[in-house]
């Protein structure tokens, strides 16, 4: 799915469901390389891609986080969380770009979930709010 349609899907699953949800705004490119500069890297062009657009997701049940780009931390070296799925923090794995040339994503102990954003908000987002399945499925 194309990034600009994010919102469109989340607003009819939101109404088939019943849950309720707040979507950030667009980051502009001078909030998106003020961030690389603060954590000391490059985004991917599809990380970018999906904070140039929307700015974090919040979605309390089921729980689902995508941070904005204020609140992304390393809380261990090579690990920088950008989401949380019910109790499981989602990660890029910033210590090397994958053969897709992305960050790998992977959970907490490194278990990869995806290789792209754009699998994670085309695939991954739905599968967790619509069934409430593990990521790794």
């Amino acid at each position: 799915m194309q990034i600009q349609y994010f919102r469109q899907r989340l607003d009819t699953l939101s109404l088939e469901l019943g849950f309720e949800y707040f979507l950030g705004g667009p980051a502009s490119d001078v909030l998106i390389s003020e961030t690389e500069h603060r954590l000391g890297v490059t985004f991917p062009e599809q990380v970018r891609a999906f904070f140039f657009n929307y700015n974090g997701l919040r979605v309390e049940d089921p729980f689902l986080r995508i941070l904005a780009l204020e609140d992304l931390r390393f809380p261990h070296s090579d690990l920088l969380q950008f989401a949380s799925v019910g109790d499981e923090k989602i990660f890029f794995d910033v210590s090397h770009l994958n053969a897709a040339g992305q960050w790998d994503i992977v959970n907490e102990s490194k278990f990869p979930v995806t290789l792209t954003m754009a699998s994670f908000w085309s695939n991954k987002v739905w599968r967790w709010l619509k069934y409430r399945d593990t990521l790794a499925a």
